[in-house]
């Protein structure tokens, strides 16, 4: 999702909360319930430049959505009671909500207990394998540092090297978008290739920092 569908996307379920709609619609839209697929959690919002700011929340985020959910009649369940319930035949009157984390970061485990222990509120994390063995890593992480970090970039398209100057936030954001697009495309050890060589002319040791989840 790039940031303008991000923005977009986020001002619509604003404007929804706001203007009531959701409670309005509520009886012919919604199911059983929902299932939340969170990423980062981390104490403080996002700096200027931040194009992975879609994946994180604060934990003072999380509580309102706790907060917001279960004062609207929502039981928050663990996935297997979810699919107890979906399986039943008996109705439920009452919708439930699942919370879930992907990847495994290491932040899940540092700021999301307390909040969802103070709600007695079920949490799933659900932990790549191969970023535990630390045979994957998280690359677009590690390209956002490298980017953040650095004052310009050389990227080897089909049509020729690039050569781009990023002197500032928005310069930063336009080669995120471009480079992410590029790299999409490839299979992951030209992924890591790329990356992991930008990252070692911008001096970040990618095994000991950006790009790694556990």
């Amino acid at each position: 999702m790039d940031e303008f569908t991000a923005k977009l996307l986020k001002a619509t379920l604003r404007a929804f909360y706001h203007s009531r709609l959701d409670e309005l619609l509520a009886s012919v839209t919604r199911g059983a319930g929902a299932i939340f697929m969170l990423h980062h959690v981390v104490p403080a919002p996002p700096p200027a430049f931040a194009p992975n700011r879609i994946l994180t929340i604060t934990p003072k985020f999380a509580e309102f959505v706790l907060d917001y959910v279960t004062g609207r009649g929502f039981d928050i369940l663990s996935m297997d009671e979810a699919w107890e319930r979906m399986q039943s035949p008996a109705r439920h009157d009452r919708p439930f909500a699942v919370f879930t984390f992907d990847d495994g970061y290491r932040d899940n485990i540092a700021h999301a207990p307390p909040v969802f222990r103070r709600f007695e509120a079920p949490m799933l994390i659900d932990a790549a394998p191969d970023f535990c063995d630390h045979q994957d890593r998280a690359w677009w992480l590690t390209l956002e540092a490298v980017l953040s970090k650095a004052d310009r970039i050389s990227v080897p398209f089909d049509e020729g090297v690039r050569e781009s100057g990023l002197p500032t936030t928005d310069k930063k954001y336009a080669a995120f978008r471009v480079i992410y697009s590029w790299l999409h495309a490839m299979p992951d050890v030209e992924i890591h290739a790329h990356v992991d060589r930008w990252a070692g002319e911008s001096g970040i040791d990618v095994a000991r920092g950006a790009g790694q989840v556990w």
